[in-house]
């Protein structure tokens, strides 16, 4: 009997079939990868942006360093700032949906 009872609990824990649970939405167009990509891209620039500013603080006494990591800081930004213009374009008069 405890064997059964094993056995029906390691049924429960069995890895699900991905086919079966995971479903493409079928409108999925390589624009949504697009989409992402930007977003990523974004998101990443703001963060190493974020990041040069704390650099920035580190080199005080350096003022050739903080004007690298200015720079630095300064070409994050507008690459985030082209990709949130690139995303408007993208998506003007698109509405989310979740799928």
């Amino acid at each position: 009997m405890q064997d059964e009872s094993n056995r029906v609990r390691t049924k429960a824990y069995e890895r699900p079939d991905p086919k079966e649970v995971f479903t493409v939405a079928s409108d999925h167009t390589p624009a949504d990868d697009v989409i992402y990509d930007l977003v990523s891209v974004q998101y990443h620039a703001l963060k190493e942006a974020q990041t040069a500013d704390k650099y920035i603080q580190d080199a005080h006494d350096h003022e050739d360093v903080r004007e690298f990591f200015s720079q630095v800081a300064e070409q994050n930004r507008d690459r985030a700032l082209k990709c949130h213009e690139l995303l408007g374009k993208l998506t003007a008069g698109k509405t989310l949906q979740a799928v």
